[in-house]
């Protein structure tokens, strides 16, 4: 008779009938739930010696299939498809995969940290650059002008459509093209555009009446 055989002889005479049944009922439904595979190891070999099977299994299958029933599902999902024969083989790997899987879960979690870090760290920029600073930089040396209601033109100042003077020098009794300002502007001034010399020709011509 080996020490198992042994404690289940002892608990057969000493413990009450009553209690090992409670016991034995435990040992059937025992699941590993948020126990550490150690915690569950120590609570299912110590109801394992209620169980019938203890004395009279003559192999540990009745044991390995208990056991493996009763892991959680994602380390039971990484031991099912070895096919282990040995109880304490079954043990061993259970740690192991016990192990890694926390590796995995650490990783995730620093991961997701740095993750939540960043999206954090770029809120605060946002909050701290103006919206439309880019914008407003860029504007500042060519402002935008607004439509004007009367003439539809963009142009900024007064609008001076209907009241007959130049819309260059802003003066009355000619119009832009034949403006005297812009004609002097354009003859001291040779990089001024082809449109202000057509004008300023334009200009003398009327003058000299050709």
């Amino acid at each position: 008779m080996n020490w198992e055989q042994f404690e289940v002889a002892f608990l057969d005479k000493y413990y009450p009938k009553s209690a090992r049944r409670q016991k034995e009922l435990e040992f059937v439904h025992l699941q590993q739930g948020d126990m550490s595979i150690a915690e569950y190891v120590a609570k299912f070999e110590e109801l394992a010696r209620f169980s019938p099977h203890a004395q009279y299994a003559p192999t540990e299958e009745w044991k390995i299939n208990q056991f493996e029933w009763g892991l959680r599902p994602e380390i039971r999902g990484n031991i099912g498809h070895m096919e282990l024969t040995n109880y304490s083989t079954l043990v061993h790997k259970s740690y192991i995969v016990e192990d890694n899987l926390k590796k995995v879960q650490e990783e995730r979690q620093v991961k997701w940290q740095q993750k939540k870090e960043s999206e954090k760290f770029g809120q605060q920029l946002k909050v701290k650059t103006p919206q439309g600073k880019g914008k407003q930089v860029q504007t500042s040396s060519s402002p935008r002008t607004k439509k004007c209601l009367k003439c539809g033109r963009d142009h900024g100042g007064e609008c001076l459509v209907g009241k007959q003077v130049c819309y260059y020098c802003k003066q009355p009794g000619h119009m832009a093209p034949f403006c005297p300002i812009r004609q002097k502007q354009a003859e001291f001034n040779p990089n001024k555009s082809n449109t202000g010399r057509v004008f300023a020709l334009s200009a003398k011509k009327a003058a000299g009446g050709t």
